[in-house]
């Protein structure tokens, strides 16, 4: 994402992109390997880990924020930095301390949902231009029908015409998960962010996509679930008048 809307030449964002990887894998690898080349103070951090010190929770949130700071001084995307400490940190704990990474894994996610994604939702709200949203009203619809064709349709294709063994049989259930899988709006917060940064596209054209985002994971799940009960009530009526 970040090469495709990068103002700089193909080769240059490619060495950056190579010269973060390689950070990035430093700066993951070498925690472990000093806990595999000292025992003794690997087994501390992992007996500490469920008490007051979280050793191991504090390891990966160091991690995250050193990626996130390496993304800013490479003028990369934030998210690009979030997703590499995640993603590295448990291929790491998986090697060093497989007991220890899905308990890991759900205290991150205990911090992440109760306090990082509502702070990045709040903050993504905070840059929307509301008056700019309301006087394009109708570019407001057309990202929402856009999201709707090019995420929401090929599910619903896909489960229409071909054999996926998902177990959804019904249409009115093929167009509910159409709805749910057109719900899309942190993937468009990033995309946007960094589209407006390199000034690609205008600060009020972004917030009219992210409005549209919020427009999908607000409405998209009313309707398919308007849908999905429309079809339980049908067919517990046609239960009834068959008895």
């Amino acid at each position: 994402m970040w090469v495709l809307l990068s103002t700089r030449a193909t080769w240059q964002a490619a060495a950056v992109l190579l010269a973060f990887a390689a950070a990035a894998v430093v700066v993951v690898a070498l925690p472990a390997r000093i806990l595999r080349r000292v025992p003794l103070l690997g087994r501390a951090v992992m007996r500490a880990s469920n008490t007051t010190m979280q050793t191991t929770a504090r390891i990966t949130v160091l991690v995250l924020v050193t990626l996130m700071l390496l993304t800013a001084v490479l003028e990369l995307d934030v998210a690009l930095g979030a997703f590499s400490a995640g993603l590295l940190s448990n291929a790491v704990l998986r090697a060093v301390a497989a007991d220890h990474a899905e308990e890991i894994a759900h205290k991150l996610e205990i911090v992440g949902f109760s306090l990082l994604i509502p702070v990045f939702f709040v903050t993504s709200g905070m840059t929307i231009d509301l008056g700019a949203v309301a006087s394009k009203w109708p570019l407001l619809l057309a990202f929402v029908g856009a999201i709707l064709v090019v995420r929401g349709f090929p599910v619903f294709a896909r489960e229409m015409w071909t054999s996926t063994h998902s177990g959804v049989t019904t249409t009115r259930d093929r167009l509910a998960l159409g709805l749910y899988a057109a719900t899309g709006l942190p993937i468009i917060v990033a995309v946007t962010q960094i589209a407006a940064s390199s000034q690609l596209i205008t600060a009020a054209t972004a917030s009219v996509m992210v409005t549209a985002g919020a427009v999908t994971v607000l409405a998209f799940p009313l309707a398919a679930n308007r849908i999905v009960a429309g079809g339980k009530a049908g067919s517990s009526r046609t239960a009834r008048r068959s008895r």
